[in-house]
């Protein structure tokens, strides 16, 4: 726990100390979102139809690297930095988590009965609103109208995603 500050102190003191990550808490994070994304396309390995499926769930971690990478550019962007880059990296690895523990689902269905198209679109869909639930709430500790932190989330991240998507499809990547 962090020490008291005096009364001299600035506002933006407790706003970063509150949402603040510790080092060992981003790593574990930063781990989750990487190993998470490679357990939930490894398990795509696992389906009968790997052959129809691995292209799909690859270009889903690729669309989804690139729209992170973008995202917090523009976040930092539009945010000046404010209250700090910490901050940010800290509410996304924050929401990544949440993400990735829902993508979980999609993990065990395929170890144990890999099921259709349909329940793969709703965890992903599911996963999306859960996220983006955790970085508005985020968003919005950290300073930033909740309206703001929903058009960033779904006009920017999942923008990005989608033309991600649709220029991997159109390039045959997948079908």
């Amino acid at each position: 726990m962090n020490p008291k500050p005096s009364n001299a102190q600035t506002p933006s003191y407790w706003l970063i100390e509150s949402t603040k990550l510790y080092w060992p808490y981003r790593l574990l994070l930063t781990g989750v979102a990487f190993a998470g994304s490679a357990i939930y396309a490894w398990s795509f390995a696992h389906v009968p139809q790997r052959e129809q499926w691995l292209p799909v769930a690859s270009a889903v971690g690729i669309a989804a690297g690139v729209s992170w990478v973008l995202f917090g550019l523009l976040l930092l962007t539009v945010t000046r930095a404010r209250p700090s880059v910490w901050a940010w990296a800290d509410a996304c690895l924050v929401t990544m988590a949440a993400g990735m523990t829902i993508k979980m689902t999609t993990v065990a269905a395929n170890l144990i009965s890999p099921p259709g198209a349909s329940f793969h679109l709703a965890v992903l869909m599911t996963a999306n609103l859960v996220m983006a639930g955790v970085f508005i709430w985020c968003a919005k500790r950290l300073a930033m109208r909740p309206l703001l932190a929903a058009g960033l989330w779904f006009g920017v991240l999942n923008g990005i995603f989608a033309v991600m998507m649709f220029g991997l499809r159109a390039t045959g990547w997948f079908h």
